[in-house]
């Protein structure tokens, strides 16, 4: 069962670390090309950090490869069971508009902010608690790069394998999964994962100070783009409601059922994996739609409106979802 008040404490701090984001933009310290070059770093190095980190804790067992799997293939379902969802309720808006309702309704910052919120909850008795977030990232990251892509560009050749692995969050898992299988071999364990991997020196160093980036500064990225929303006229759009009930509150929520579902019928029965999946789910949008938005030319001014409005609800929508866990 999550703890709702470590979880609205966490979710706070990390809403808060959007005002240096305002602050250094409102004040002309950094201009456009720096938000580019910060979302590239927690892509390509800190992102990568983190989700290696978690592999890199504990030995594999029969039931940590189990949660793996379940927080894998339910995930997936749930992004997809988002999309077709989204996809229908938001038939009807203006193309580019549609394209970002739809992207931020699927994609949650399970990354940025998920992984640092269910370390915090659950990282003291449960170790390994890190390896489910990043799998179920794994997931995300597979449709991300794929389905992602193509919901801005129409273009099919993002559905491919190749597109769904060569990207940094799923390679960093893949080595992450290697470790973690090295781990269960006692030579390997002993003399290259516990020494070089585990017991301090230069590589767990590095790991820990690339994944420690992560949630700073994907909440300064929000911060940074939140100044160039022009809210009020943003306000009058009714898509922006839906989105937040429906990514906020009802689909988390659905989620939830559909665990409850599986519990009572014998067929799934993980309080644990409940946990990683509504947290992934109930976090507000990801900053990849503004990344991608930019990336592919999309309405990033948009985008930047739903990822700063829901971070900031967050706050409040997070821990009411959680509060299904003690049902």
């Amino acid at each position: 069962m999550i703890d709702i008040r470590i979880l609205f404490e966490q979710v706070c701090v990390l809403v808060l670390m959007i005002i240096p984001g305002i602050l250094l933009k409102k004040s002309g310290l950094v201009g456009e090309e720096f938000g580019k070059s910060i979302s590239n770093l927690i892509l390509y190095a800190a992102q990568p950090a983190l989700i290696i980190a978690g592999f890199t804790s504990v030995d594999v067992t029969g039931e940590i490869l189990l949660r793996m799997l379940a927080v894998f293939i339910l995930g997936l379902f749930s992004q997809l069971l988002f999309f077709f969802v989204s996809k229908l309720v938001f038939k009807n808006a203006e193309i580019q508009k549609r394209r970002v309702l739809i992207f931020s309704t699927v994609f949650t910052n399970a990354g940025y902010m998920g992984i640092p919120l269910l370390c915090a909850i659950f990282e003291e008795i449960h170790p390994e608690i890190a390896i489910y977030a990043a799998i179920y990232v794994t997931g995300f990251n597979i449709l991300l790069w794929s389905l992602g892509a193509y919901l801005y560009t129409d273009n099919k050749e993002y559905i491919s394998v190749k597109k769904m692995i060569l990207n940094p969050a799923t390679l960093s898992t893949l080595v992450g999964i290697v470790i973690l299988a090295l781990s269960a071999i006692p030579a390997t364990r002993d003399n290259i994962i516990i020494p070089y991997v585990r017991n301090g020196g230069i590589i767990p160093s590095l790991i820990d100070g690339l994944k420690a980036l992560v949630a700073p500064l994907a909440m300064f990225i929000i911060g940074f783009r939140l100044v160039n929303v022009r809210l009020l006229s943003a306000l009058k759009d009714k898509y922006l409601y839906i989105q937040i009930v429906l990514s906020l509150f009802i689909l988390p929520a659905v989620v939830w059922g559909v665990l409850k579902v599986l519990a009572l019928v014998g067929i799934y029965n993980d309080p644990l994996t409940m946990s990683v999946l509504l947290i992934s789910v109930s976090a507000p949008a990801a900053t990849a739609t503004c990344m991608f938005s930019e990336k592919f030319d999309g309405d990033s001014e948009y985008a930047g409106l739903i990822v700063s409005v829901t971070s900031i609800l967050c706050v409040i929508s997070m821990p009411i979802v959680c509060l299904l866990t003690t049902i």
